[in-house]
């Protein structure tokens, strides 16, 4: 396969016209258009206590919008340019001074409304807006060398406000600091995407042209940190009758940060068209034991929210992602599914919650949210006797860090696992390659 080139970020065009809905108070006119490029700032006031802002995308842009605000409470939202649509994504403002941002992937070439409200008081006040748009971003970095490739994925900020969290961009930060000091990953192999950076289709597309790299020699790894949600599976599964969940009907699933899945079978589709010697999967999200892409008979599981706890709609794919029919990494004595990573580690059960840790870690010199169990994880995984054990074994650890002090701070259950035909295996072998 040819190897793809580095992709150059493009900053894409944004055109905007400002108008005020017409409202009770004041009943102000509508103001001319104002067209505006990426990164211009918008310095006003409030006109009315709803104000509209249109804004032109393409699809796949990541459109940003930062309002800082002359008054205490209020909100920036976006909706379809289209009569009577709703919201799709909403932020309040907060913090000092007042701030809310908004960041979303353009589903659709068009036109957007943004809205600022605010109290009747607030009219006449001062608000400061930006608009930032940028288009296909890094899939990955040049390759550095062939070897180890990670793709490592981490979302605190999802559509709305009520499921945002606080650790997974920490998570994927602390790992990539140990991949590369203790197991020499090269810094150019390790592809990091966070928040809106991570749709559907960049996510598939970081599968196949960056994992994809590590060849028939290599180690290929992918680790998530963000909501796990159960889904009706109904008729739409991948694989099919390999699927361990299809009698139940459910399925589980990332949600990513546009609102959009990939469901289990996708991760196991994905991972068939690996050509690397050996792939590893952690999973740090609810329910993601039950994945189904575990060997034996113990599941994992996914931090993580039911479908209908939402207060946007999860979008669930139009086409599925399916395995390739000349996959190297194809079941094994009628044991393992295709896609079945060599190591699957999982932060929780079938029907547990993954938690974060907000006051930190000052204990040990980190201050930041993190996940227990990656925070857990990486903390074994930096010990210099843990590369000659097992990885079982060091995971083992981590795993009753995690049960222990989720147990006592939450208190909760949280019971991470790990599976795979190299479970067993040295760290070094797993994460290094070296025997």
């Amino acid at each position: 396969m040819t190897e793809p080139g580095p992709k150059r970020r493009r900053i894409a065009r944004v055109a905007a016209a400002c108008f005020v809905a017409q409202s009770s108070v004041g009943g102000a006119p509508r103001a001319e258009p104002i067209d505006l490029s990426a990164s211009t700032v918008i310095q006003s006031t409030l006109q009315a206590p709803v104000q509209h802002y249109r804004i032109h995308a393409t699809q796949g842009d990541l459109v940003t919008t930062t309002l800082e605000a002359g008054w205490p409470s209020g909100m920036l939202s976006v909706a379809p340019d289209v009569a009577g649509a709703k919201a799709f994504d909403r932020s309040r403002l907060r913090g000092e001074p007042r701030r809310a941002v908004l960041a979303f992937s353009a589903p659709a070439d068009g036109s957007y409304i943004l809205t600022v409200t605010g109290p009747p008081a607030a009219v006449g006040l001062p608000l400061s807006l930006r608009m930032n748009a940028s288009s296909e971003p890094p899939i990955g970095p040049p390759a550095a060398a062939a070897g180890s490739y990670a793709l490592l994925v981490g979302i605190d900020d999802y559509p709305g406000d009520n499921v945002d969290l606080r650790g997974p961009t920490v998570d994927v930060e602390l790992l990539n600091r140990v991949l590369v000091e203790n197991f020499g990953f090269p810094r150019a192999n390790v592809l990091v995407l966070r928040d809106k950076a991570v749709t559907r289709d960049r996510l598939i597309r970081a599968f196949r042209d960056h994992l994809s790299r590590a060849g028939p020699d290599g180690i290929a790894l992918f680790y998530y940190s963000g909501h796990g949600i159960q889904v009706d599976e109904g008729d739409v599964a991948a694989v099919g009758s390999l699927d361990p969940e299809d009698a139940g009907g459910a399925d589980e699933a990332l949600l990513l940060s546009d609102g959009s899945v990939v469901v289990d079978d996708e991760l196991a589709a994905l991972g068939a068209g690996l050509p690397a010697a050996q792939y590893v999967m952690i999973l740090d999200s609810c329910f993601s034991g039950g994945s189904s892409l575990a060997a034996g008979d113990e599941y994992m599981a996914s931090k993580g929210v039911k479908g209908v706890m939402l207060e946007f709609p999860y979008r669930m794919p139009s086409v599925y992602v399916s395995a390739p029919a000349d996959s190297r990494r194809s079941a094994v004595d009628g044991d393992l599914r295709p896609g079945t990573p060599d190591v699957f580690i999982a932060a929780s059960g079938t029907e547990e919650f993954a938690w974060t840790r907000l006051s930190g870690w000052a204990d040990r010199r980190e201050t930041r949210p993190a996940s227990y169990f990656t925070f857990f994880l990486v903390e074994e995984l930096a010990k210099k006797e843990s590369a000659d054990q097992p990885i079982d074994v060091v995971v083992g650890r981590a795993r009753e860090s995690t049960i222990r002090a989720v147990g006592q701070e939450i208190p909760a259950s949280q019971t991470p696992a790990i599976d795979g035909p190299a479970r067993g295996e040295k760290t070094k072998s797993v994460l290094k390659g070296g025997r």
